[in-house]
């Protein structure tokens, strides 16, 4: 393809925006194909623009596929070149959401992520539709730590940016279902109903299962009794038909809780326990924890789980990994990862094989020994 169509400042847009497409309908395989062919043009013509981009667009796929670790590998791989990036910064607002939605998930969010994301939306621009996923992503990481009312805001500035873009589809950001967990939590649970009504209306129309599967579960979440569990269990139906594993890990869990406290022990830990196990599978070593409570709670004894083999590994070495496995050599990996003299990271002259060979042993040794 020719540079120009990939290259999202001299005329790719065009490409960018029919391959976000594809990952708004789910198409992920399709998405993921095209990301990676930006990604290698963009290491064969130098051009960290290209690169920064499809990297980032690139994590979003794979965190809605809950391949969290190659998601944050990509995100870091994105945000690492920021300062090359002109004219294109909204697409970074995927990056730096995955690497949010990961830590989130892995519970490994902290301070240092916190400003990293206030940094982000003062220095980035603000005239693009991608950028209220920006907004979104902190907002959602102000209500994991508790900040709920400045969550609530936030969550719904991003909202009216999208519909002021004239996109309000469910399937950008579930800026809706998240407002109304967070109006659950502070009491308005009429608030919170309207909110998820009016996304499963959207989801249905729209039709992916991942999007309408996220907004059912808020719908069951701001439900009790009989409706909770129906709309749950409706979730958990949508979903198995879906990519989304790590939602239908959520929804699972979030299934077996409610069946539990319906009188139903027995199914509540076979729901549990395979929502434990999904999200194990994904690396979401923070829901991992939360069903393992859960499963506490309905009569099991869990054991204590911790991540081995490729979930063990950081998103880096996990990245090498991969590529090693696939009969790379150390200086293919170098450029893979756009390790350049341009970068700084690598002095010309340097063998690669010394600077990038003991995390590429490293790597392949944990995979090998977990």
């Amino acid at each position: 393809m020719h540079a120009t169509r990939l290259d999202p400042v001299s005329g790719g847009h065009a490409f960018v925006s029919a391959a976000i497409g594809l990952m708004f309908a789910e198409r992920y395989a399709d998405a993921e194909r095209l990301y990676t062919g930006a990604l290698q043009d963009a290491r064969k013509r130098g051009s960290g623009v290209s690169f920064a981009t499809a990297a980032s667009l690139r994590s979003l796929v794979n965190y809605r596929r809950g391949r969290l670790s190659d998601a944050e590998a990509d995100a870091r791989a994105a945000l690492n070149l920021a300062g090359e990036v002109h004219g294109s910064q909204g697409f970074l607002s995927a990056a730096l959401g995955t690497l949010i939605y990961t830590s989130l998930d892995r519970g490994t969010a902290d301070s240092a992520l916190e400003c990293l994301a206030d940094a982000f939306l003062l220095e980035q621009a603000t005239d693009n539709l991608p950028y209220s996923h920006a907004i979104y992503s902190r907002a959602c990481l102000r209500v994991a730590a508790g900040d709920l009312h400045r969550g609530l805001e936030e969550l719904l500035a991003s909202g009216r940016r999208e519909l002021e873009w004239g996109a309000p589809n469910p399937a950008i950001t579930p800026w809706r279902s998240s407002a109304a967990l967070v109006h659950a939590q502070l009491g308005d649970l009429e608030e919170a109903r309207r909110l998820t009504s009016e996304e499963v209306t959207l989801a249905r129309a729209f039709a992916a299962p991942r999007c309408l599967g996220v907004a059912l579960r808020a719908a069951g979440l701001v439900h009790e009794g009989s409706a909770r569990e129906e709309l749950l269990r409706e979730a958990v139906a949508v979903l198995e038909n879906s990519y989304g594993v790590l939602e239908l890990a959520r929804s699972l869990i979030d299934l077996g809780a409610a069946v539990r406290l319906g009188g139903g022990p027995a199914e509540a830990r076979a729901l549990l326990g395979r929502g434990q196990e999904l999200a194990m599978a994904c690396g979401a070593t923070a829901l991992v924890e939360r069903a393992r409570g859960k499963l506490r709670a309905a009569g099991a004894r869990p054991r204590r789980t911790a991540l081995s083999g490729v979930h063990s590994l950081a998103p880096s070495e996990r990245r090498v990994a991969q590529m090693a496995a696939e009969g790379m050599i150390n200086r293919e990996i170098a450029q893979s990862l756009f390790v350049t003299e341009k970068t700084g990271r690598d002095a010309p002259g340097q063998d690669v094989r010394q600077a990038e060979g003991p995390l590429t042993n490293r790597a392949v040794r944990r995979i090998d020994n977990p």
